[in-house]
């Protein structure tokens, strides 16, 4: 239920915005601002645009009506048409008061209530020009300030984020139940879930149109663990094939009563980009392209804990330990660009998607210890390879007033070739087992694997 109303009550505001905007046609005037009859031109629009052409409520040009000429040198820079009486135009620019005799004093309405007057029978709060339900919603109505042709642009933002990630990478066998039984524990039987942090954007001017903009966010912690016991001791390892080489197994990890794997992961993102950007003719739709440099780092823990009563003497049981740390280090270059429709002054909606080719640094330390009397065995391992990284967003822009913007969004992000912890568990057994393992233990690097997370964020832009 409460999922449901996160989703239902975002919806119904918008819808109610919407309805507001219906019914209040242009929507509020600009503080100090004339207020004009419903479908007349405000006396603040700006004039300098084409020849016989007036800007609408986005910023669009239509055409002027036949008896006005927007361009002359009479006065307030405007000169009467080729419909319009000689003295209305006087030498303040305004109407002839003759021609104002018998419309109760407004040369608009005549006195019979308009917004440009806010007199007659329709004056005062609630009254026709908008209705009750109208005049409400103006209250909570987006700041309009610069209509539709208004620059996406804010100096700071910071974001509170909630993100998932989807798995805990391919699946890996770990233990079986009964001498090479079922499988018991594996690496899918994690399950990370959401986890939240933050998001910081700041952006410098760089040139007309164009910006320097910095961006982190990071600090994702996701853990999970799980654990397997069974009183019969019979319970084996993934490092002895399951209890089949050698046959039962090792002392530490087989014929156990215990086996428990947990998994740390993490990751932070740092950007540096150019943004150049662009706006369509009609100021309804605006967007950037961008190019720059991204730094991602992933790092990742994988505990593999093994107890064994059976191998072990009393009150100290047979064990092993496993612990892969492993760091992907991925610095590249990305590009990308981001669109926006304004759906009424104020209120946007729009999408980002940026991609790039990176080159990863991986390094992996590998230690195995037992608590029989051997060494611990650490393993130091390193590689290059290619990986891409890949972001998605989706965002709603609620303007508030000149300075503070509200935005949400929900985030995709996807990264590939990169080395998880589980996948480079190595199930060759090492000579500190006992008996002895035998043999050479294989060292490799899997970064073959893959991340991806996907979750909303709620935040504020700030406009000095």
């Amino acid at each position: 239920m409460k999922m449901r109303w996160a989703w239902t009550l975002p919806v119904l505001s918008l819808l109610a915005l919407l309805g507001a905007r219906v019914a209040l046609g242009q929507g509020p005037m600009p503080s100090g601002a004339p207020r004009m009859h419903p479908g007349m031109m405000p006396a603040s629009y700006n004039m300098g645009g084409p020849p016989g052409l007036l800007p609408d409520a986005y910023g669009a040009y239509g055409s002027a009506p036949a008896d006005m000429s927007v361009m002359g040198p009479g006065p307030g820079g405007a000169m009467p048409g080729p419909n319009m009486a000689p003295g209305m135009m006087g030498g303040g620019g305004g109407m002839d008061p003759s021609m104002m005799g018998g419309m109760g004093g407004c040369q608009y309405c005549g006195g019979a209530g308009c917004e440009a007057c806010a007199g007659g029978a329709g004056g005062g709060f609630g009254d026709g020009r908008h209705g009750l339900l109208g005049d409400v919603f103006g209250l909570v109505a987006p700041y309009p300030d610069g209509g539709c042709a208004a620059v996406r642009w804010y100096d700071f933002s910071l974001d509170f984020m909630h993100l998932r990630r989807e798995d805990a990478g391919r699946s890996v066998d770990i233990a079986s139940l009964g001498l090479n039984g079922d499988i018991v524990l594996n690496s899918q039987d994690l399950d990370f879930g959401s986890e939240s942090s933050f998001r910081f954007s700041a952006m410098f001017q760089f040139g007309p149109g164009s910006n320097l903009e910095f961006t982190y966010f990071g600090l994702f912690f996701f853990d999970d663990q799980t654990r397997i016991t069974n009183q019969q001791n019979n319970l084996f390892s993934a490092f002895s094939g399951f209890g089949t080489l050698p046959f039962q197994g090792f002392d530490e990890t087989d014929r156990s009563n215990v086996q428990a794997i947990d998994y740390e992961s993490s990751f932070d993102s740092f950007e540096v980009n150019f943004r150049q950007r662009w706006m369509a003719p009609n100021c309804r739709y605006q967007g950037s392209w961008l190019a720059g440099f991204r730094y991602f780092k992933l790092d990742e823990d994988f505990n593999y804990e093994t107890q064994s009563s059976f191998n072990g003497t009393l009150g100290n049981p047979a064990r092993a330990q496993n612990n892969i740390n492993v760091h992907n280090n991925m610095v590249g270059a990305q590009i990308g660009g981001d669109m926006w429709i304004c759906i009424l002054p104020g209120l946007r909606l729009g999408g980002e998607a940026k991609a790039g080719v990176f080159g990863n640094h991986v390094a992996i330390d590998n230690t195995i210890s037992v608590n029989t009397g051997p060494d611990p065995l650490l393993e130091e391992l390193s590689g290059n390879d290619v990986a891409f990284v890949g972001q998605a967003d989706l965002m709603a822009t609620y303007r508030l007033n000149y300075q503070w913007t509200l935005r949400a969004g929900y985030q995709f992000l996807f990264v590939e070739g990169v080395a998880l912890a589980p996948e480079n568990f190595n199930p060759d057994p090492p000579a500190i087992f006992s008996p002895a393992a035998g043999g050479s233990r294989s060292t490799i690097i899997n970064d073959n694997g893959h991340v991806f997370y996907h979750g909303w964020s709620l935040g504020a832009e700030f406009m000095w």
